[in-house]
Order: structure tokens, then sequence, then C-alpha cells
């Protein structure tokens, strides 16, 4: 394979949400060649149409020298995505301050959290990620909110910041 082919069939499993294993087990093959696939290892035609058949398109569109177009069929990050818009950019004067926790925040807690999520993205679980980014990022922004000064405050700085890099590179 080429790069350009071994980088369709990454680009077409992220786009698809899967991670290698849950490709593997899709197309009935090992996770050692998916990421054989993916590294621009050579495999039979076999490989690459049941590679094809599970990722949903067909077997040219992953031997294309050009840009993959995006998985048709449902997409199972659009309601993701809605969600990280919304814990990123909340409507202005709308908020209902009686939904705020006046609980305080567990930072610790947190930036474990956001560490094993950091984990499950390098293990190319992102739909697992994904999904917990929001709440992830709306959690920062209230414990930002409820620190207003001190140590406290820089380390909520410091967890929002890495819960919207983690968003940044999954999204």
């Amino acid at each position: 394979m080429t790069t350009e082919q071994a980088e369709n069939v990454k680009k077409y499993r992220r786009t698809a949400g899967l991670s290698q294993e849950e490709l593997a087990e899709r197309a009935g093959l090992s996770t050692g060649t998916i990421s054989k696939l993916e590294q621009g290892g050579t495999v039979r035609m076999e490989t690459l149409h049941a590679v094809a058949r599970a990722l949903g398109v067909h077997t040219s569109q992953l031997m294309a020298a050009d840009e993959p177009e995006p998985v048709r069929g449902e997409d199972p990050n659009r309601l993701n995505l809605r969600d990280l818009r919304t814990a990123l950019t909340p409507p202005v004067g709308l908020s209902d301050a009686s939904s705020a926790s006046t609980e305080e925040p567990n930072l610790r807690a947190f930036r474990r959290t956001v560490y094993d999520g950091a984990k499950l993205y390098h293990g190319d679980s992102y739909k697992s990620v994904a999904s917990q980014i929001p709440k992830l990022i709306r959690d920062a922004s209230d414990a930002v909110a409820y620190y207003d000064s001190g140590e406290e405050h820089r380390q909520a700085l410091l967890a929002r910041a890495e819960a919207m890099q983690l968003a940044g590179r999954t999204h």
C-alpha cells in the first residue's frame, strides 16, 4: 500500500469514530492487520475488501490517491459535537442559576478524569473520549467560577486548559 492509501484507511476509521480494535472486530481481522494496513504495509485484496465493508465504503475509496470523502450514514459524533459546542459557548444570559453547583469541586479527581480521557484518546478510543468531553468542559468551567482567586483558582484554570486541549485533539 502507498502512504496515501494507508492514510485513507486511518481517516475513514477515525471519521467513523472507530478504534483499530473496533474496526478489526467489524472486519473480522486482527488488530495487528489493521495497524499494519495503517502503517502502509502490504495486505491482500480480500483484507482491503473486508475493511471497506466494515467502514461502509467502496474498496476503491480506500485506494484513491485523493482526500477521502466522509463516511456516509449516521455520524456517531454529531451529538457529541452539538454537546461540545453548547459546553464551549453556553447561551449568554439564559443560564439557570439554580442549576449551578454550590458543592466544592474536587480538582484532583477532575484532573484524573482528564488524564484518563487522554489515555483513552491515545488508545484510539475516540467515541469514549468524545462523549465525555462536553461534561469535562462544563465541570471545568464550574470549577473556575467556584474558585475566584488563589491556588485553587489557578488549579481550576489549569484543569480547564487540559480539558480544552483534550477537546481540541479529539474533535
